[in-house]
């Protein structure tokens, strides 16, 4: 199940028999020392997941992503930058940004100095900028023409590629509600891997079997798309009104 896939996914995600990169001496920044651990998360009291102490994931998939060699054998987390915003999102905004632009429209956008200006337009070229550098990073091919070509068709494939590269980081929340998306996705049930198998001969391949999670129950109605303004804020502003969906008593 989890052979071929994409280098960003054995980057970003902790799954059942993957590979942990360890300092083997946490008194020594030698990496020729690292050792790897491969991990399972199988049920029983010898396993790396569930136990029996409460303590194990609920899907029987983890996260790898922010994980550094070090932080494994240390007694603190190694400090790690923070950024306020990615490059990668600035180029993917920008792939989205021109292709819902209409077909033979045109904008003459002024630089922040208004020394020059740029020409904007649904450019193929330009959204090629956008997509090809996050891709060739991530080690994977870039789309075909015929997907560059059809709108729909590069807003799929860009959306997926979002939901990828920003994995853990945030921005899905807020995608699906741009996108007006969250009430479908959203409304999906969450299925995991059945984490209560353990590591025998009969019970192994069991451990893949898709069960819905019910630690993580799912539902989403229209007026979640805004949050519900504080009855303290609306009482001290007689001008404002509440958001759609939400009472004043909320």
């Amino acid at each position: 199940e989890y052979a071929w896939r994409e280098p960003r996914f054995y980057a970003s995600v902790s799954f059942n028999g993957c590979v942990w990169s360890l300092l083997k001496n946490a008194e020594t920044t030698d990496y020729k020392n690292d050792v790897e651990k491969q991990v399972n998360y199988y049920y029983g009291i010898n396993s790396d997941g569930f136990s029996g102490t409460g303590v194990y994931l609920r899907s029987g998939i983890g996260i790898m992503k922010y994980v550094h060699p070090d932080d494994t054998n240390r007694k603190e987390i190694k400090a790690k930058a923070e950024p306020a915003i990615r490059f990668a999102e600035i180029l993917l905004i920008y792939a989205e940004a021109l292709n819902e632009l209409e077909d033979g429209s045109s904008y003459n956008i002024p630089s922040w100095d208004g020394s020059t200006s740029y020409t904007v337009k649904r450019d193929i070229d330009e959204m090629k900028k956008g997509i090809r550098d996050v891709r060739r990073r991530a080690g994977v091919p870039d789309y075909t023409m015929t997907e560059y070509q059809d709108r729909d068709v590069f807003r799929t494939k860009l959306k997926h590629e979002r939901q990828i590269e920003f994995m853990a980081e945030g921005q899905r929340y807020f995608d699906l509600r741009r996108w007006k998306d969250a009430e479908v996705e959203e409304s999906k049930k969450n299925y995991g891997c059945n984490f209560y198998m353990s590591d025998t001969e009969e019970q192994r391949e069991q451990f893949y079997t898709p069960i819905e999670i019910a630690d993580l129950p799912t539902a989403f109605s229209r007026k979640l798309y805004f949050w519900p303004i504080s009855h303290d804020e609306l009482k001290r502003n007689k001008r404002l009104t509440q958001n759609p969906g939400w009472t004043y008593n909320d």
